[in-house]
């Protein structure tokens, strides 16, 4: 946010810092690990920025291998894993984690970060099938010029499914002002409402749109005021769609209905 001429690129193998020389770019890896998603807030002196990375801290081809990991800097070079303490529900064993942000309301003096964090587990059908379950953990970060404040939204976790509704490589997630809440999904689009605790699962009416498909694989939620109408952008393997945010708290699930903005054009950013 502070240099134009300076551009970063999330990867299943670390954090990519590229610096715009005005012929050519030269990248350099500031922080390994697989790296889901960056989020800049304001810092806490006046006119400096604080980064944030989540993901998690084992390098991947393909799919996260290792711990739910968010690191934090202050010029977006030398970054550490922040003082978080998140926990996950003791009943379960999982055998990876992995980690999503999305940012909240931000000041001078303080801002909010929300995160997500995918827990692949195992399950065992009664005829010995072996499913991968993985299951969503929200939490809230409130960071000042003190340590950060952690609450955990979700103790018991958002349970998945063996069709790995959650899957961690098919991942979106934003913070709705409007009404309190974080849309989420992988597979799904899900609504959890911060205010009341209530997690409402499959809001989205169908998988076809007017002139298109919202194709399964989500891969990053907005949320954009367009000519006085708040709307929820979804990019995903099938395009990209938006659908206008109800006039009250989304309370039940398949109430919304999603417009196609292209054809089957595989859309990884809003």
């Amino acid at each position: 946010p502070a240099n134009a001429n300076v551009v970063f690129a999330s990867t299943s193998i670390g954090l990519m810092r590229g610096v715009w020389n005005g012929s050519s770019m030269t990248w350099t890896n500031v922080c390994q690990g697989f790296i889901e998603n960056m989020e800049f807030a304001p810092g806490f002196t006046v006119g400096s920025y604080k980064y944030y990375i989540a993901g998690s801290d084992n390098q991947s081809d393909y799919l996260p291998q290792g711990t739910a990991q968010v690191w934090e800097a202050n010029n977006g070079i030398f970054f550490a894993p922040a003082n978080l303490t998140y926990t996950l529900n003791s009943a379960y064993t999982y055998t990876n984690t992995h980690a999503l942000l999305c940012k909240g309301t931000t000041s001078a003096g303080s801002h909010d970060m929300y995160l997500q964090i995918y827990a692949r587990r195992l399950w065992t059908d009664p005829s010995g099938k072996v499913y991968e379950i993985f299951d969503t953990y929200l939490n809230k970060l409130t960071f000042s010029t003190s340590s950060p404040v952690y609450t955990n939204l979700t103790p018991n976790g958002l349970p998945g499914d063996a069709s790995a509704l959650y899957h961690p490589n098919r991942s979106a997630f934003v913070y709705d002002p409007i009404y309190n809440g974080l849309y989420y999904g992988g597979v799904q689009f899900n609504f959890f409402n911060i205010t009341s605790g209530s997690n409402i699962p499959y809001i989205r009416d169908s998988y076809n749109t007017t002139n298109g498909d919202i194709h399964d694989d989500m891969h990053d939620f907005k949320v954009y005021s367009v000519g006085g109408t708040n709307y929820v952008y979804a990019a995903h393997d099938g395009g990209i769609a938006r659908a206008p945010i109800p006039a009250t708290t989304p309370t039940g699930p398949s109430s919304w209905t999603f417009t196609a903005l292209n054809n089957d054009l595989h859309v990884t950013l809003v």
